[in-house]
């Protein structure tokens, strides 16, 4: 897992995530696909949207902490009992205020192996890799995120965001209770059909291009 991170990073991630057609089974989507000419509708969509949010508060005011996921999870390739492994590209954040004045915020881009395994009723979403016991309580707490499928390849379940710092004053001490979700990107449920996306998370927003000056030859 490659993670670049950075603090006092700039724009909120767009966290746009459809939650998926609750209406929709998997013999239903079978059925599509023999009407379509026998795709296998029971294969991954080629891309999930993973979204998340977390806040928290110290009991009487003070500290406050907000944090957000979003990931693109791509290039899925189905694993035969219901899950499915790909690659992981996105950014996290975790904000810490003093009431409402900002006081200390953390960033890193994600990029990487990930894997959602399915088995007991639920299902693990791994999008950081395997951390190392020492690694900040941020990292161990979103190491495994657990959760349910909702609709076909539609996922939900809860989170926590940890401090990054623990013990620093800038950081606070409070984990953030949360939830998380993941959808098929555009639509892509649909029997047989697959969506090209770039290698990069549709949620970063690229710098603004510099207008040439007509004054300079």
């Amino acid at each position: 897992m490659l993670v670049a991170c950075a603090a006092g990073c700039g724009d909120d991630l767009a966290a746009d995530a459809g939650a998926g057609d609750a209406g929709t089974t998997v013999d239903a989507a079978v059925d599509a696909a023999a009407d379509s000419g026998g795709a296998d509708a029971t294969a991954p969509p080629s891309a999930l949207r993973v979204t998340g949010s977390a806040e928290g508060a110290a009991r009487g005011g003070g500290d406050r902490v907000e944090c957000t996921i979003g990931l693109d999870f791509i290039d899925l390739a189905g694993d035969g009992a219901g899950g499915f492994s790909g690659v992981a590209v996105g950014e996290v954040f975790r904000r810490t205020f003093d009431g409402d004045a900002p006081r200390f915020e953390f960033s890193a881009f994600v990029g990487g192996p990930a894997t959602l395994t399915a088995g007991g009723g639920g299902v693990e979403l791994r999008l950081v890799g395997e951390q190392p016991p020492e690694a900040a309580p941020f990292w161990l707490a979103i190491e495994v995120m657990a959760g349910v499928e909702t609709a076909p390849f539609a996922y939900a379940g809860d989170w926590s965001c940890a401090p990054i710092l623990p013990g620093d004053p800038m950081d606070s001490p409070i984990e953030a209770d949360g939830t998380w979700s993941a959808a098929p990107i555009s639509g892509d449920l649909q029997a047989g059909r697959e969506v090209s996306i770039p290698h990069a998370s549709s949620n970063l927003r690229a710098p603004p291009r510099r207008r040439a000056d007509p004054s300079r030859p």
